[in-house]
C-alpha cells in the first residue's frame, strides 16, 4: 500500500464549504499531486 502526503492550503479547505466547485477543485489538486509523485 502506498502513502501520499497531500498538501492543502486553507483556501482549498474553505472552498469545500463555500461553493459547489470546492470538492472538484480539491480532487483536481489531490489527483495532480498523486500523478506528480507517480511520475517522479
Amino acid at each position: 500500500m502506498t502513502q501520499y502526503n497531500i498538501t492543502l492550503d486553507s483556501e482549498d479547505v474553505q472552498g469545500l464549504f463555500s461553493s459547489d466547485e470546492g470538492v472538484g477543485r480539491l480532487m483536481e489538486k489531490v489527483a495532480n499531486q498523486v500523478l506528480d509523485q507517480q511520475a517522479a
